[in-house]
């Protein structure tokens, strides 16, 4: 044993000193030779230092035959111990690598999906405490799942790293799953919508403030499943979302003066009906900031805004209104 660790050490001092295929080789012998003689560590070592050298060996030449000899190197590093991080992590990183070469050529193979996931899920659990590798790590997972999550099969997958992953690690990714709430499949939506309010229960401080402002997104998808997480957190944690919704109110009366809030909505909704002829949006949005002034005016700048503006803008907003009920095109243009 002592032997073969001085052998793997020579090796690594070979490899790192640009005699890459000499390791490569040296190392395969050891294998044939001198593997019975191991211990279980050792063994899982030897096959992860052999199996980690042919893919960076091979990563730009990625085919059938060298991925299955590499992965079954990997996988037996996994079996002799599956306590260590490393043998997952390449294991995984090997099947992303090659199901990513797949994907890019229009050829979909979901077990390297599979087992891309799976062996994250094991990499990221083991590590969870080191955040520059788990969170490469679970880059490579969510890039895999929103790919391949209408399959079944990887969906059940999914669902089990849930509970496999701690939700610390999660956090670290929260801006990726928020920016893909509106995706269109139900299937991936429902999975990200699953585990976002898993967070959220555990972890209210972490969500509340991007899914409130979130709440008041444009896109109805992003609305919508803003709304399902809050509404599940709410049992929990209601005084925390009314306080924080009231911060949030405030923050954005300060930031974002009536002034320039309908500036930018007049410059959207001129945009809408101009460009691309959409009415309904461009109602939706005019209508948004008249029924804001219905609200009585609280700062000096909204009484200042009130006083300039208020008798011309509910004369709009009449024009609109008759437009909604009579879809006449001579209220139209009025309101246009």
């Amino acid at each position: 044993s002592v032997k073969i660790k001085v052998e793997l050490d020579i090796n690594k001092c070979l490899y790192e000193n640009n005699m890459q295929d000499v390791a490569i080789s040296n190392l395969d012998k050891i294998i044939k030779t001198e593997i019975d003689q191991m211990d279980d560590k050792l063994k899982s070592k030897v096959y992860l230092y052999y199996g980690r050298w042919n893919l960076t060996k091979y990563e730009s030449n990625l085919n059938e035959e060298n991925v299955k000899s590499i992965m079954t190197h990997l996988e037996l590093s996994t079996k002799f111990n599956d306590k260590n991080y490393n043998s997952w992590h390449y294991y995984a990183l090997l099947n992303y690598k090659y199901f990513d070469h797949l994907n890019s050529n229009g050829k979909k193979c979901q077990s390297y999906a599979r087992n891309a996931i799976y062996g994250f899920m094991n990499s990221v659990s083991i590590g969870d405490k080191n955040i520059s590798k788990t969170l490469q790590d679970l880059l490579r997972l969510i890039d895999v799942w929103f790919v391949t999550a209408e399959n079944e099969e990887i969906e059940e997958l999914l669902y089990k790293s849930f509970d496999m992953i701690s939700l610390d690690s999660w956090l670290l990714v929260i801006p990726q799953l928020l920016a893909r709430v509106n995706i269109v499949n139900d299937r991936i939506k429902n999975s990200l919508v699953f585990l976002l309010k898993k967070i959220g229960n555990s972890h209210p401080r972490s969500l509340i403030y991007p899914l409130i402002v979130m709440r008041n997104a444009r896109s109805s998808k992003r609305r919508q499943a803003a709304e399902a997480i809050l509404n599940d957190m709410n049992g929990r944690h209601h005084i925390l979302i009314e306080e924080c919704s009231l911060i949030i109110e405030e923050l954005n009366r300060c930031a974002m003066l009536l002034h320039e809030e309908w500036g930018d909505a007049i410059e959207e909704s001129a945009k809408l009906y101009f460009q691309n002829n959409e009415i309904k949006g461009m109602i939706k949005i005019l209508m948004e900031v008249h029924n804001k002034m219905d609200k009585p005016a609280e700062t000096m700048n909204e009484v200042h805004f009130h006083q300039l503006y208020a008798s011309d803008l509910m004369e709009a907003k009449s024009y609109l209104k008759r437009y909604i009920e009579t879809m006449n095109e001579i209220d139209r243009k009025s309101v246009v």
